[in-house]
């Protein structure tokens, strides 16, 4: 059947969405963050902030990776495609190849046949 090119950037897509979701969770961390620096007046916002930066860094690094897996899968499938149709030329010219040794060694046979029934 082969792989559809169509169904792995649907997939891809999927993976994009989820990456931006994931920049979208960043922005409202980054919001609360901002809220409660401003009505916080504790020595523990400190804490809080680095607790909210090291979540945000994370965010950022999942959706980077998600952004290049989309990529990669794209990427492969098109590689997986030239690939099966390499394989699918490579066929055809064995089976040619084939078929014009069947050929041949048909008409040899039968030039061999007609000698012997003139000799």
């Amino acid at each position: 059947m082969g792989i559809s090119i169509s169904a792995a950037r649907t997939q891809a897509g999927k993976v994009s969405d989820c990456a931006a979701t994931l920049n979208g969770i960043k922005t409202n961390v980054g919001n609360v963050k901002s809220d409660l620096h401003s009505s916080w007046q504790a020595k523990e916002i400190k804490y809080v902030n680095q607790a909210i930066d090291e979540i945000n860094r994370r965010l950022s690094m999942l959706s980077t990776e998600l952004n290049s897996l989309s990529s990669d899968i794209i990427a492969v499938a098109y590689e997986i495609k030239r690939e099966e149709e390499e394989e699918r030329e490579r066929a055809l010219r064995e089976a040619a190849a084939k078929k014009a040794a069947e050929e041949e060694a048909r008409r040899k046979a039968e030039a061999e046949a007609k000698a012997k029934v003139q000799a």
